[in-house]
């Protein structure tokens, strides 16, 4: 619990473009940007620098793939 209130990483801002995705695949990915957030907010990478609040802006883009036929 520590780590929540001295924490090398200051702020976390995610940007999700997923206008390619299926409605489908969308729902698999509806926690991503909490999860990413939480990871980066609750892990501490090295105790000499706890106290570096590094703002963090992550941008995940999601590409569309065109599948023909049975190509493998």
């Amino acid at each position: 619990m520590f780590n929540l209130l001295i924490a090398q990483i200051g702020s976390v801002e995610i940007t999700i473009d997923d206008r390619l995705l299926r409605s489908e695949e969308k729902q698999e990915i509806i926690n991503l940007k909490g999860d990413i957030k939480r990871f980066f907010l609750n892990t501490t990478w090295d105790n000499n620098y706890i106290d570096l609040s590094i703002p963090l802006y992550i941008q995940v883009i999601f590409e569309g793939i065109t599948q023909k036929g049975n190509e493998a």
